[in-house]
């Protein structure tokens, strides 16, 4: 038996985990996470968020505190309380949002001038998403589950569209079942049609008991590298006990994420790797990239449709804008936001507002 130790329990390790045990009866698999498990598709926790809103953040314990801002070389990054650390990670609040790279994208530098080409084509890649796709549920046009219905307040956003002659626009993908509610209440759904990690997790639990085992809790602190090209385990402290552990494993994987991967292969020292594992160029973690949001908000006189908002994610996508002719100038595609509306008429009644108001 070989034992692979994966660091981090979200959509990339858990899904690993389910591959490697289903393809190999001869792999074990120990799944190490930061934080504790989250209860999901609790009927108690989302009624309390369901009449308290905010006030009772289901997330709130497992998010990280906001600090000061990070630092990236001379760029400022405000990721302060963005992140959660749990069973699944962030994804347990990820909107869900599944939208494959264009092809022009593998080809920047040649089309713009700016940056790199990929290595790889669309081509080699499209078989990955159409299994990422099945894995994660997503509905869509072409997806493995339907689109879910788009809303009447989209119908405002595409009549704009069509008279400015902007096309490509569309259901947004999302990893969502088709059997999902809309009710409104996507942070937490007390159905669990969102996709979450939880759902593969509970499927290996059942399936692999005597393969399987999932380490909640544990800091992972450094790497231990018995050579240049050799991990032997995984240092992690248990928050359970405050004591340090040894998770000694034949294959190694680093699952954390774009921030926490990072920091672990720079906090891992050896002989081979003395600024830190895979870090000779001294170029690891210092390249982080995110993407600019921009909002625009626009208010419709008053609601002769009576227009609500029966979702609580987007459903419109356009990407007349995310294509090769504007890669030069900087390509951008946008959702109609799936909040709810502006005027959340239960507050006004509670406020006294009289029914004119």
């Amino acid at each position: 038996m070989k034992r692979l130790v994966i660091v981090g329990s979200g959509t990339a390790g858990v899904t690993l985990a389910r591959r490697v045990l289903e393809s190999n009866e001869n792999s074990i698999v120990t799944l190490i996470d930061a934080g504790p498990e989250i209860k999901q598709g609790d009927q108690r926790v989302w009624l309390d968020f369901l009449a308290k809103g905010k006030k009772s953040d289901p997330y709130s314990e497992y998010k990280e505190p906001r600090t000061d801002q990070e630092s990236v070389g001379e760029r400022v990054l405000d990721i302060d309380g963005s992140r959660y650390f749990g069973v699944g990670g962030s994804t347990n609040v990820w909107g869900g949002w599944c939208l494959r790279y264009k092809q022009e994208d593998f080809s920047l530098k040649s089309n713009s001038g700016h940056g790199a080409n990929w290595p790889y084509s669309f081509s080699s890649f499209e078989p990955y998403y159409q299994r990422a796709e099945n894995t994660l549920w997503v509905a869509g046009e072409n997806k493995p589950n339907p689109p879910l219905p788009l809303t009447l307040k989209d119908g405002l956003i595409i009549e704009s569209l069509e008279r400015l002659n902007i096309g490509e626009y569309g259901h947004l993908p999302l990893a969502r079942d088709e059997s999902c509610q809309t009710i409104g209440t996507c942070k937490y759904c007390p159905i669990r049609k969102r996709y979450i990690p939880q759902s593969d997790l509970e499927y290996i639990q059942s399936h692999y008991p005597s393969r399987f085992e999932l380490l909640s809790s544990r800091v992972a602190t450094s790497l231990k590298m018995i050579s240049k090209k050799c991990c032997s385990g995984v240092e992690v402290l248990n928050r359970l006990t405050d004591s340090l552990e040894v998770i000694d494993g034949d294959i190694i994987v680093v699952a954390s994420g774009a921030i926490e991967s990072p920091k672990l292969l720079l906090a891992s020292h050896s002989s081979g790797w003395q600024d830190g594992v895979g870090n000779d160029s001294g170029h690891v973690g210092k390249h982080i990239t995110a993407h600019p949001l921009v909002r625009v908000v626009g208010v419709k006189s008053g609601n002769p449709d009576n227009m609500e908002q029966p979702v609580d994610f987007p459903t419109l996508a356009c990407r007349h804008y995310d294509s090769e002719e504007f890669q030069s100038q900087g390509k951008f595609f946008f959702v109609r936001d799936g909040r709810k509306n502006a005027t959340v008429i239960e507050d006004e009644i509670l406020k006294g507002r009289s029914i004119p108001e």
